[in-house]
């Protein structure tokens, strides 16, 4: 299942589409409905502008709002999805790390004494996030260095512990641990701030959708299209969707495709760019 996310928009740009596609199948006719109603209205010198040019305009807006937010929002996918690489090296350092920690610290304590270990900093509890981790290391390559901290008369011959070989073990690990942290770090700040971008298109989407939505209800009443009025009006409880489908599942259930609604037996499917699903398009009787 796609994440939720991606599920949002997907669900706003079928409600965008659907309305969109109710303008350029219907608003000809729409049009030509309320020309014949309003020029009884007309005075001397006046003539009947093209309100089938004003929809049109009007959609082309709304195509452009969910533009924007798709765009948006799979940039933001896109930079999360980034994240992998050096979430995976973090997390083979830790790894490494952990083990190289455990085994030195084990050779030591029973190779020489526990005080040995305790003198160079090896405590008993092993840190279990990458940032304890660094410290727990840093310190013990801290005390590793120091002149003063010397190791007693090993237990047996054949056990060895070199600080200096230590120092050889731990510092790339560690470097590697920081090297994936910093990197992670720096794509968390990108990741923030294509977040920021998308919340901002969704906002502006949902007011513009919920706008213009509301302004083709009241055309398509007075066009004598109340079927495609009710069709088209924006839903109170979920933004940037039609009430009609308000009772459909959450974006992270299962996709369901809007009803069918042009009197064409097949519309084209508007132009949308970094869309991150497969799905029917909404269509507008």
């Amino acid at each position: 299942m796609a994440p939720r996310t991606l599920k949002e928009t997907y669900a706003r740009k079928k409600s965008s589409e659907f309305v969109e596609s109710a303008i350029s199948i219907h608003g000809v006719g729409i049009a030509a409905t309320l020309a014949e109603k309003l020029t009884a209205e007309l005075q001397d010198g006046e003539e009947m502008q093209d309100v089938s040019f004003f929809l049109r305009l009007l959609a082309r807006r709304l195509g452009r709002m969910r533009n924007r937010l798709v765009a948006a929002s799979q940039a933001h996918f896109d930079e999360l999805a980034n994240d992998d690489e050096f979430r995976v090296q973090r997390d083979e350092a830790m790894t490494q790390l952990t083990s190289a920690y455990i085994t030195a610290r084990q050779t030591v304590t029973s190779g020489y004494s526990v005080e040995d270990a305790l003198a160079f900093g090896f405590e008993t509890n092993v840190a279990t996030t990458p940032e304890a981790m660094e410290l727990q290391v840093e310190r013990l390559l801290a005390n590793f260095a120091k002149p003063e901290v010397q190791l007693s008369e090993p237990l047996y011959p054949a056990v060895k512990f070199d600080p200096a070989e230590g120092e050889a073990t731990f510092r790339p690990l560690l470097e590697k641990l920081k090297a994936a942290r910093r990197a992670l770090d720096r794509e968390r700040r990108k990741a923030d701030a294509t977040l920021l971008a998308k919340n901002r298109a969704v906002a502006e989407n949902d007011v513009e959708f919920t706008q213009i939505s509301r302004c083709f209800e009241s055309i398509f009443a007075l066009g004598d299209r109340a079927d495609l009025a009710r069709r088209v009006r924006p839903s109170a409880r979920r933004p940037g969707r039609r009430q009609e489908v308000e009772d459909e599942p959450s974006p992270e259930g299962p996709e369901r495709p809007e009803n069918n609604v042009p009197d064409s037996d097949s519309l084209p499917a508007p132009a949308i760019v970094a869309t991150a699903e497969e799905g029917t398009e909404a269509e507008a009787t």
